[in-house]
This record gives structure tokens, C-alpha cells and sequence, in this order.
């Protein structure tokens, strides 16, 4: 769909087992919904259009799966999607400039969300936290269902009951990043808000902070899920 099937045809092979008497009854029930979860994957990824196309690709393969970084597409709608369902705000995409408003408009037009469940490469530090702020307002939980990654987690932590699966998405922290200046270093007064932020949060950010400070913008660091439960949920 986006003409990078050359990059994951590695991933697109599967090992057939022998289907005949001599079949174990569990490998063929591993295999069945192998294929079942494929042809839903296959079947949502033909419900998307180019943008959410991008996102996916962006978000859920570039970088991982031996599918190299260097294929990251530049989105002409960058901006996070939202979608309810029935109790959950779900919010998949970059929190760019103005993801706070978009955010919070949301949440007034749908009062009856109690979840906010998160699936983000990050973004706007300033949006994620003015995010964060809102959901803890409204006494909303917080949930992922994607990686949630950079500014991300700075949203997750609003959730006033937070639910992290131990599940493929993750939380990933890097050193926070300036369009104008690049990384910024580790005593810029950014991290002093972060730091407010997440103490008015409950998450300790004598912990988290060197998660962020350890990785460069250019990677990930994604703490252990029972680490991460421990000190952030």
C-alpha cells in the first residue's frame, strides 16, 4: 500500500505445518489464528486511508521487524487521529502543535469518555503535558494500545488510573528534542517543568528522568514493563 513491500517481505512468509494425521492438534490451532489475526490486520489496513496508512507504518514497523529507520514517511496529516468507542477516546498519531485544544474538544463533545488509550510517536512537550493536565481533571484512566513513545508517556501519565499491558507496545523515553536547536541538554529548564509535571502526576521523576536522559533523540529506551508499572503506574 505504500510501495515498501521489497522491506518486509522477510516478514510475510509463514512456515506451513503438515495438516494430516500426524498434525499436532496445537500447532494447527496456533497456525489457524496466526492467519486469523493476519486477515485482520489485513482487513483494518484496507479500511485506512493514505494518511492512516502512514501513521501505522511510521509508528508500528520503521525501526522494528529488521524493517530499517531510514524508511520513515514524512505524513501530510501528521496530526493524531481520534476515535471514540463507547467509553474510550482512542488517539493514534503525532501530538503536534495544538493536540491539546484538539484534545480537550474532544473530550466536551463526548462526555461520557472515562479512558483516553494512546498510541503516539510523540511530539509537542507542551501539548502532551497541557494533555496530561486535562485527563487528570476529568478524572479520566489512561491506557496504551500502541507504542507510546517521546511526549507520549508525558500524556499517559494524566491518566488518574493508569493501565500499562505487559504487551508488545511499550513506553519509550528520549532526551527532548528542538526543531530550532536541536537536543536540548539536561539542564535546560524543559526537564524542570517535566519534572513538576510528574510529581503533580505521582510518578517519580528522580526515576523517569534518567530513562529520558539516556537515550538520544535519534533512539528509544524502553524500560523493563514491571520496572515501568512500579514507578510510573
Amino acid at each position: 500500500m505504500l510501495n515498501k513491500s521489497e522491506y518486509i517481505i522477510h516478514i510475510e512468509k509463514f512456515n506451513y505445518p503438515n495438516i494430516d494425521k500426524s498434525s499436532d492438534p496445537f500447532d494447527l490451532l496456533v497456525f489457524s489464528l496466526t492467519l486469523e489475526n493476519w486477515v485482520a490486520a489485513a482487513q483494518s489496513a484496507l479500511g485506512m486511508n493514505i494518511d492512516q496508512h502512514v501513521n501505522v507504518w511510521n509508528l508500528e514497523c520503521v525501526g522494528k521487524l529488521g524493517i530499517p529507520a531510514t524508511l520513515f514517511i514524512e505524513g501530510k496529516q501528521p496530526n493524531a487521529e481520534f476515535n471514540v468507542d463507547g467509553s474510550t477516546l482512542f488517539v493514534y498519531g503525532d501530538i503536534e502543535v495544538g493536540f491539546f485544544d484538539r484534545l480537550k474538544k474532544e473530550l466536551t463533545d463526548n462526555p461520557t469518555v472515562r479512558e483516553v488509550a494512546l498510541g503516539s510517536g510523540g511530539g509537542s512537550v507542551r501539548d502532551a503535558m497541557l494533555a496530561g493536565y486535562e485527563i487528570r481533571r476529568l478524572g479520566l484512566s489512561t491506557t496504551i494500545f500502541g507504542p507510546c513513545y517521546s511526549a507520549c508517556p508525558l500524556v499517559f501519565f494524566g491518566g488518574a488510573h493508569r493501565i500499562l499491558w505487559a504487551s508488545p507496545n511499550r513506553l519509550g523515553f528520549h532526551q527532548v528534542y528542538s526543531n530550532e536547536g536541536g537536543t536540548v541538554p539536561a539542564d535546560d529548564p524543559i526537564y524542570g517543568l517535566i519534572s513538576r509535571y510528574m510529581i503533580a502526576m505521582g510518578v517519580n521523576p528522580q526515576i523517569v528522568l534518567p530513562w529520558m536522559l539516556s537515550a538520544s533523540p535519534q533512539e528509544m529506551f524502553e524500560p523493563n514493563v514491571s520496572v515501568a508499572s512500579t514507578d510510573v503506574v
